[in-house]
């Protein structure tokens, strides 16, 4: 499946979100909303912290999960930590391009200038491949 996604772009940018979906069963509010000091690379877990929604008018607003149980610790394989380091790196060198334009929000999966990532485009994307 994750061979189909060479025809998106930014594959690396969405094959790492998708498969974080799809091994862990988090959803998109929650993977955009994902900090990376809300995952322990020694441990393989991250933490489920926030979530994040677009409201017209408002902007992105991100709030706590609804449910006690919404909060939760997940733990992650050992190739999802290794494609989590990978693109952390590719993540850094852009956020050094940007420069001083880059929001600094601590986000696994930004936008290119460090914001919140359209969700509206993700999920489009997502389409393409059904």
């Amino acid at each position: 499946m994750l061979v189909s996604l060479s025809i998106l772009p930014s594959t690396r940018h969405l094959e790492l979100l998708l498969t974080m979906a799809v091994v862990t069963g988090m959803r998109r509010g929650e993977l955009l909303a994902l900090r990376w000091s809300n995952i322990d690379f020694e441990r393989q877990t991250l933490l489920v912290l926030h979530t994040v929604d677009y409201i017209p008018k408002y902007g992105y607003v991100e709030t706590e999960p609804k449910t006690k149980a919404g909060k939760r610790r997940i733990s992650l394989p050992s190739f999802v930590i290794d494609m989590l380091k990978q693109y952390r790196v590719q993540q850094l060198e852009q956020r050094l391009k940007v420069g001083d334009v880059w929001e600094n929000r601590d986000l696994v999966f930004p936008d290119l200038r460090g914001g919140y990532f359209n969700s509206n485009y993700l999920l489009r994307m997502f389409k393409k491949l059904l």
